[in-house]
């Protein structure tokens, strides 16, 4: 019985993976033609919970977690044992979920560690070119001057 309902674990999971691919192609940008199936199969979310659904799968198909089981059948019973299989796919399936938003966490708190970096440096950058243009400009207006001072003294030359 253990391994039935191993199998009807990895089973449901299969169903809700089906479910998913489902969404994915009834989507509003899909129906309106803005997106296909695959490209919506793309999006975060869906790579999330087909992630989670993936590893839950392989874990309930490894053979300790069939021989563990077995023996807890053995000695608990068939009813009992169906029960910790579902407890287990269930906190298998929250623990991915769990781990998956803690390092989305983290990176995002590491994006924007590197966007205020960026941030700042930007500011500097913007600062320099501020400041050349400044000094450009003070460079054109002496060279407009001489410029200005050269054509004064062309004209006086050609008119003697």
């Amino acid at each position: 019985m253990p391994q039935n309902s191993l199998e009807e674990s990895v089973e449901k999971i299969k169903e809700f993976q089906k479910k998913l691919e489902e969404a994915a192609a009834n989507t509003k940008d899909v129906k309106e033609g803005k997106a296909t199936k695959e490209e919506e199969q793309q999006e975060p979310g869906y790579i999330l919970f087909q992630g989670i659904t993936e590893t839950s799968i392989k874990i309930l198909q490894m053979p300790i977690v069939a021989e563990t089981l077995n023996g807890l059948a053995d000695k608990l019973g068939d009813n009992t044992a169906k029960k910790l299989t579902e407890m287990l796919a269930i906190i298998m399936t929250n623990s991915a979920y769990c781990a998956i938003n803690f390092y989305d966490e983290l990176l995002k708190q590491e994006l924007q560690k590197q966007f205020d970096n960026v941030g700042q440096y930007m500011s500097r950058i913007s600062g320099d070119v501020h400041a050349h243009n400044s000094v450009l400009e003070i460079h054109q207006k002496r060279l407009d001057a001489i410029d200005k001072a050269k054509t004064q003294e062309a004209i006086k030359n050609a008119a003697k």
